[in-house]
C-alpha cells in the first residue's frame, strides 16, 4: 500500500503541475547577459552585487560541486519568518552553478562547468531557467529540455556518470509548494549567509549530532521538498520535513530500497548516494534494536 501511495502521489503531482510546464519566456538566452561572473566564468568569481552563500546540509546531486549566489536589490535585505524560507525582496536573484573538479584532490587541475540555474523574483512570482555550459566553459545557453552529459572526474577513484540536466518541467516537480514555484534550499534553518544567518539545521555528516538529528537533516534537504503535505508527492502520505520525526520502520525500509535501486530521489540523481543510504540503514538498525 505504501508503494502504491508513493506512485499515486507522483501521478497526482504530474497532473497538478501541467500549468507550470512551459518553456521559459522573457529570460536571456545567454547566461553572460546577467553579468553574474567577473573575468573568466570558469573562475566562478562573483560580480559586484552577488554574494556567496552556503547551506548546513546540501542536496546530493551525483557528487557535483555547487556554487550558490544571491543578489538582492540595493538597500534591501532578507526578512526572517520563523525558520522556513525568508521573505525575499522583489528583484532577488538566486544562482546555483553545478560543476566537477577534474581531480577533486587537486582543484588547481581545473574544473568542468555543467549547468547554472537562475531564479528571479518578479511581480511576486519566481521565474526560472537552466543554462547549459559549452565545452570551453565560456558561455551557457538557456535550455528547456532534459540533457544527458558524460562526465569523467576523480575524487580518489575514477568516476564516470551520465549527468542529467533537468528539463524545465522537472524543476517544477521539486520546487512546487502548494501550486507555487518556490526556492528549496535557503531556508532560515539551513542558510549560511554571513554572521546574521547561522543555520540551526544539523550538518548530516557531523557525528557530533545525534543519529536522529543527522537523518532528519538529510531527509529534510534531500526528500522533504516533494514529501510534504504541499509537495509533489503529497499523496504518498510521507512527511519528511525537519520536525516530522521519522520512526516508521516499514516506510524507512521502503525508502532505503528505492534509494538502492536508484529510484529516489526521482529527479536530480543518476547514481546511488552510498553515504546517504548507509546513514539511513544505520538509523533503521538503531530503531530495530530499541
Amino acid at each position: 500500500m505504501g508503494i502504491r501511495l508513493i506512485v499515486l502521489g507522483m501521478l497526482a503531482g504530474v497532473v497538478g503541475m501541467q500549468a507550470f510546464v512551459k518553456p521559459s519566456t522573457g529570460l536571456p538566452l545567454h547566461l553572460s547577459e546577467y553579468q553574474i561572473f567577473e573575468g573568466l566564468p570558469s573562475d566562478l568569481k562573483p560580480a559586484a552585487g552577488f554574494k556567496l552563500y552556503d547551506l548546513a546540509t546540501t542536496l546530493f546531486t551525483d557528487y557535483a560541486e555547487k556554487q550558490r549566489l544571491i543578489k538582492l536589490p540595493p538597500g534591501n535585505r532578507l526578512q526572517r519568518v520563523g525558520d522556513g524560507l525568508p521573505v525575499f525582496p522583489e528583484g532577488t536573484m538566486l544562482v546555483k552553478t553545478f560543476y566537477y573538479y577534474n581531480d577533486k584532490q587537486y582543484p588547481t587541475r581545473g574544473k568542468r562547468l555543467i549547468e547554472t540555474r537562475v531564479m528571479v523574483l518578479s511581480n511576486g512570482q519566481w521565474t526560472w531557467g537552466t543554462y547549459l555550459w559549452d565545452d570551453s566553459g565560456t558561455e551557457a545557453m538557456l535550455v528547456n529540455t532534459s540533457t544527458k552529459i558524460k562526465i569523467d572526474w576523480r575524487d580518489g577513484v575514477d568516476r564516470h556518470i551520465q549527468y542529467v540536466v533537468p528539463s524545465h518541467g522537472d524543476c517544477v516537480k521539486c520546487h512546487n509548494s502548494a501550486g507555487k514555484f518556490m526556492p528549496i534550499g535557503p531556508t532560515i534553518r539551513n542558510l549560511r549567509l554571513g554572521p546574521a544567518f547561522a543555520p540551526s539545521l544539523p550538518v548530516w555528516q557531523d557525528s557530533s549530532y545525534t543519529l536522529q538529528q543527522r537523518v532528519g537533516a538529510y531527509v529534510e534537504v534531500n526528500c522533504a521538498h516533494c514529501h510534504n503535505p504541499d509537495g509533489f508527492c503529497a499523496r504518498s502520505g510521507l512527511d519528511l520535513r525537519w520536525r516530522a520525526t521519522l520512526t516508521d520502520q516499514r516506510a524507512l525500509g521502503k525508502m532505503i530500497k528505492f534509494m538502492r535501486k536508484g529510484r529516489m530521489p526521482l529527479i536530480g540523481t543518476t547514481i546511488v548516494h552510498q553515504e546517504g543510504v548507509a546513514l539511513l540503514e544505520k538509523y533503521l538498525k538503531n530503531l530495530s534494536n530499541k
